[in-house]
């Protein structure tokens, strides 16, 4: 089953824990899982990435094969996730913030493709002010892992070797 990356994967790891700068190999990794099949995200998520000025930017634009356009069959995708939604005791703005953004879009694709939703989102069943990527793929029945678990399935190693250790 392929992976589907959400933006804040993307985001996180440049700025936290993968940056470019000092570990190619995850990008490397995206892009090999890409040619593969493997891993992809959505177009919107490409285009949201593209506007900014730094090198995620750069590689969003660089990459556009790693962003899918809406598969066939979304069309069904999306009334099955919005007839959830409003059947939830979300609020207006709750709704209205999720239909907007990516994440109604990544979660009707992954529900499309079969393909598992990978976020950085943590589920809020009982939350009642926002609809979470977790929550939408747990009521469609879709697939969802972190960014560690999709490493592990894709049996990811660092090639980066501990520095020396220094003497004083």
């Amino acid at each position: 089953m392929p992976f589907l990356v959400d933006t804040n994967v993307l985001t996180d790891a440049r700025r936290r824990y993968y940056g470019m700068d000092f570990c190619p190999g995850f990008w490397d990794l995206l892009w090999r899982a890409q040619a593969a099949g493997n891993v992809h995200s959505i177009k919107r998520v490409g285009d949201e990435l593209a506007r900014g000025h730094d090198e995620l930017a750069n590689w969003s634009r660089s990459r556009k094969e790693f962003f899918h356009t809406a598969p066939a069959g979304v069309n069904q995708s999306y009334e099955a996730l919005s007839n959830w939604v409003a059947s939830q005791p979300y609020t207006p703005a709750a709704r209205n913030e999720f239909f907007r953004a990516a994440d109604y879009e990544i979660v009707a694709h992954a529900h499309a493709t079969r393909a598992i939703v990978v976020s950085n989102e943590i589920a809020t069943p009982n939350a009642r002010s926002r609809i979470t990527i977790p929550d939408a793929c747990n009521a469609l029945q879709v697939g969802f892992q972190s960014v560690w678990q999709m490493l592990r399935a894709l049996e990811a190693h660092s090639a980066q070797q501990a520095a020396p250790t220094r003497r004083a």
